[in-house]
């Protein structure tokens, strides 16, 4: 039976049906490992060759769990008693810590982990799970390229799982195709993540609405409000366009406030895209799909179904003019300006016609009040627990990061680091912790650990970018998620190479990540943070805003917190890498990322 044939049998999630489904016992074919008594018994003569594989003692204690451990899943007796399993789950954490191999201990833990995360579904106990997570990644630290890893990976965003630690178990269970790629546990680890997306997910703001200080302007007429959909979806039911001279307003209306990314590409013929994806969105029946309006700035308005609950908003520009989008919710809807001149873009005016009326009101289980935010919200689920930030200036070491005129990527990001983490300690009272304080080498696994570690509620990585073409320049910040088009993908590629990982692979497994784990959060906390910043430093410099994007970096997969990638400017652009070596540039720029987190931790004390 080869390896791959192993593995075609999951339920619950996957439990395999390799060399242990031939046992009586069902606590045997439950086992993550399908190949343990070929393994064991290649691991006892190994031990006992010479005197290269370790003391004697240790030697004897790995090998006497084994022996154990098949005569124990060979009694059906001893298999009812919880205890029984608990002792020899001890045995070998005892010969783990007996070996002087980190691999013969590692391989010592994942046993245990196995044997605990079968016990754990045996007997419903959650202190199980909590056990099989714990030694299954000791394992794969004690030795994260042995042969064993792969399955000890899974074994902990299975027990994750377990325990609806939903958020956490995707990120573990990712990492099985990342670092193990042609591994047979990739399937049922896709399977699992399919799984965990099938659950429902509360919807998440994109941004706490600003206050509207402008006089009221007249709103267009409105269609009839969409009746609800059952699957909780928003749904885009109007588009206009509005010409005010100066500037150009396109307005999406939807039945209920929703997150959004936004970006800015060129096109064909020296002309430039803008776009905006509605998460959480449909387009609803009789929509107008394109807007036969347009104005001297927006050449065409455009929306499509751009995934089951993707709807894109599509602004095409005769060249890259300033742009703002904005999210209102009186009534909800996306505001996309486009100005000839940054200056004019202002906050949009709220709207003097009434709103549509309310769609029926939720189930009873979900408790409403007046205009506040409902409480599966965003800022009810956060609120007020950003107390540790973990920043993290990207490489360092013998890793340069990217170089050009005179500047090398890794001395500016810590420079930055160091602003930004002196501002968010006085300024905010925040705790504050780098991933690295001076000209060190940090893997990215590393990083994503210290985070881990430190209990960060927030993860900021810090970049630079460069490109190929001198004249590519701005601002962007990054989510994790599969990339929506090629230039995310490339910078994801550039800072991904350190992991020594191929991302190509990736798309699909990165499309069904849980959209109810806390990587949903890290999407308005990029919104608020990247709005901030590009308005800081507009008050001083011209600044390309590239938006908020979307892509496979490992640094954040590793993170189970809200996690961001700044990349700051492009380095290989010459006007923007005199700023970036500029002091006052960077302070402007801490400024405006201490003033976005200052926001958005005033909207959770709003609530």
């Amino acid at each position: 039976m080869t390896r791959t044939s192993s593995w075609t049998k999951i339920r619950r999630p996957a439990k395999p049906n390799g060399l242990l489904a031939r046992c009586r016992s069902p606590e045997r074919r439950a086992l993550v490992f399908p190949r343990l008594a070929a393994l064991a018994a290649a691991l006892a003569i190994l031990m006992l060759a010479g005197p290269g594989a370790g003391p004697a003692r240790a030697e004897g204690e790995l090998v006497r769990a084994n022996k154990h451990r098949e005569a124990f899943l060979a009694d059906a007796e001893r298999l009812k008693s919880r205890n029984n399993w608990l002792e020899l789950i001890t045995e070998y954490e005892k010969a783990a810590l007996a070996q002087e191999d980190p691999r013969f201990a590692g391989r010592a833990r994942a046993w245990a982990a196995d044997l605990a995360l079968a016990s754990g579904r045996k007997f419903k106990q959650d202190d199980d799970f909590k056990k099989a997570d714990e030694l299954a990644r000791r394992a794969v630290r004690d030795c994260p390229r042995c042969s064993y890893s792969a399955e000890a990976q899974f074994i902990s965003g299975q027990a994750l799982f377990e325990l609806k630690q939903l958020d956490s178990a995707v990120k573990q269970l990712l990492k099985v195709e990342l670092t193990y790629p042609e591994s047979p546990l990739v399937e049922p680890a896709r399977r699992l993540l399919a799984q965990i997306r099938g659950r429902p997910a509360p919807a998440t703001p994109a941004t706490t609405p600003p206050a509207a200080t402008p006089p009221a302007s007249p709103a267009p007429k409105l269609p009839a409000w969409p009746p609800p959909r059952a699957d909780g979806l928003a749904q885009v039911y109007f588009l206009h366009l509005a010409d005010h001279g100066h500037s150009t307003t396109v307005t999406a209306y939807l039945d209920k406030t929703t997150s959004y990314l936004y970006n800015l590409i060129p096109a064909a013929g020296g002309s430039f895209r803008a776009y905006a994806d509605l998460k959480n969105t449909v387009i609803a029946p009789g929509v107008r799909l394109q807007l036969k309006e347009k104005s001297p700035l927006v050449n065409l308005v455009k929306i499509n179904q751009f995934q089951k609950d993707v709807a894109r908003l599509v602004l095409d520009l005769p060249q890259d003019y300033p742009y703002r989008p904005s999210f209102l919710d009186k009534p909800p809807r996306l505001v996309f300006q486009v100005a000839r001149e940054a200056g004019t873009l202002k906050e949009p005016p709220p709207e003097a016609a009434p709103e549509p009326p309310p769609p029926p009101p939720p189930p009873s289980s979900v408790r409403t009040g007046g205009a506040k935010a409902p409480v599966d919200s965003l800022a009810r689920q956060l609120g007020l627990k950003v107390k540790t930030v973990v920043i993290d200036p990207g490489h360092g070491g013998k890793d340069t990061g990217a170089t050009a005129f005179g500047l090398r990527e890794k001395d500016l990001t810590l420079t930055l680091a160091k602003k930004l983490a002196d501002r968010l300690t006085k300024r905010l009272g925040l705790t504050v912790f780098l991933t690295r304080s001076d000209d060190s080498f940090v893997t990215l696994s590393r990083r994503a650990r210290i985070a881990q570690d430190k209990k960060a509620d927030l993860f900021i990585s810090i970049h630079v970018n460069a490109n190929d073409l001198a004249k590519v320049e701005g601002l962007e910040t990054y989510i994790l998620n599969f990339a929506t088009d090629r230039s995310a993908m490339a910078v994801a590629a550039r800072e991904n190479a350190d992991a020594n990982k191929t991302f190509s692979e990736l798309q699909d497994i990165l499309q069904i990540l849980a959209r109810n784990t806390k990587i949903a959060e890290s999407g308005a906390l990029a919104q608020t943070l990247h709005k901030a910043a590009v308005t800081a430093l507009a008050k001083d410099y011209k600044v390309r805003d590239l938006g908020v994007k979307e892509a496979p970096f490992f640094v954040l997969i590793g993170t189970d917190s809200p996690a961001l990638l700044l990349e700051i400017g492009f380095i290989t652009n010459e006007k923007e890498a005199g700023r970036l070596g500029s002091g006052a540039y960077l302070d402007r720029l801490a400024d405006g990322l201490t003033d976005g987190l200052a926001s958005y931790l005033k909207g959770f004390s709003a609530k």
